[in-house]
């Protein structure tokens, strides 16, 4: 009754909170990974969950804190033996492990969540101590080395974002716990078509109003195809006039910038460095989308080309093909090959029309 309820009687006790600490190591900049976990933790339910973060850059930890949650920077080492490549950092990681289990233990942790394979490995040894299950969620494919490096035959969750990257890390290997797919996503309210397209962040970049601009979205580093991409644009440059912009940042970039100049098209590339809002990049910049990756598991890049409404060239690698369908929400090439990308970049260059309905279908 109301005075009962006034009184509080009647009521249902209110559901403890349950405590999930997050891992992660990541670049000094944001990737898709990081946008991932800053999703995953902010959207959280918070009348259920309450989210802790710690990783290796304060950048994450900065953006994790403007959200309202919890965040401290604390180094990952790693343990890897990977041919040449050997890194044994076992009194680091020991004291990492230690920092871990004490963060767990004041926060009240129920589970540890690993947003990546090197956070998995730091997260091992500090589940078992404590007993508490790890989820690992992983954002591209691994390999066996890194099965057995990291721990992840051993987690209790193993989360993948496509079908094809968890067929392809897995590769009929056995593992102790479960694993599921779960999509990346992006919000349809924040990347939308334009209603008008605006003259400023044209303007901003030096593009003319009426030129052709084809543009990637990503971190440069090898597996995303950049150094492809300019090849085929210097190909595409010889048939038709265009601009390139190239958004991101990573330790390729000044290899990528040598390159164009080397291409001889530096002066129609655009290198931006990290945006904070590819959004209106999307709507107002670019007219074509590329992403011409060697290796994805579900590119944020081309979900948000897709929500945008904009035409998209990918390349036909891990769950790219979940996202672009072939002659119907965008064009589809082989990996590694210039030749291929500046034949269907040529083909959505020459054709509006195609273009229109390639993004209408991507939005759909």
């Amino acid at each position: 009754d109301a005075e009962g309820s006034r009184r509080g009687e009647g009521c249902a006790p209110a559901m403890p909170l349950i405590d999930v600490l997050f891992l992660h190591y990541g670049a000094p900049w944001l990737r898709g990974s990081e946008r991932c976990l800053l999703e995953a933790a902010s959207r959280l339910d918070r009348t259920r969950y309450r989210a802790h973060v710690l990783c290796n850059q304060e950048i994450l930890c900065e953006a994790v804190r403007q959200r309202g949650i919890g965040a401290e920077r604390i180094a990952l080492p790693e343990i890897l033996i990977d041919g040449p490549e050997v890194r044994l950092e076992i009194g680091a990681f020991l004291r990492t492990t230690r920092r871990i289990v004490a963060r767990a233990r004041e926060t009240g942790a129920a589970v540890l969540y690993a947003n990546s394979g090197r956070a998995a490995q730091a997260a091992w040894l500090a589940a078992r101590w404590l007993r508490l299950p790890r989820i690992a969620h992983l954002h591209a494919p691994f390999y066996r080395r890194y099965h057995w490096m990291w721990g992840l035959w051993d987690a209790d969750l193993l989360v993948f974002a496509s079908e094809e990257t968890r067929r392809t890390s897995l590769a009929g290997r056995r593992i102790r716990g479960r694993t599921r797919v779960v999509p990346n996503g992006v919000d349809l309210e924040r990347f939308r078509p334009a209603l008008a397209r605006e003259e400023a962040p044209r303007i901003a970049l030096g593009i003319e109003e009426d030129a052709l601009v084809i543009g990637q979205i990503g971190s440069l580093i090898p597996r995303k195809g950049v150094d492809v991409l300019l090849e085929a644009f210097a190909t595409l440059r010889q048939r038709r006039p265009a601009i390139l912009v190239v958004a991101g940042e990573g330790p390729e970039r000044p290899r990528l910038e040598a390159m164009a100049r080397a291409l001889g098209i530096a002066e129609a590339v655009r290198f931006t460095g990290e945006v904070a809002h590819p959004e209106r990049l999307l709507q107002h910049v670019l007219d074509v989308c590329v992403l011409a990756s060697r290796e994805e598991s579900l590119p944020l890049g081309l979900l948000e080309s897709a929500a945008c409404g904009r035409p998209s060239v990918c390349t036909a690698v891990g769950g790219n093909a979940d996202i672009v369908k072939e002659g119907v929400s965008g064009l589809v090439v082989p990996a590694g090959s210039p030749e291929a990308l500046a034949a269907a970049l040529l083909r959505l260059s020459q054709d509006p029309s195609l273009r229109c309905r390639l993004g209408a279908a991507a939005r759909a």
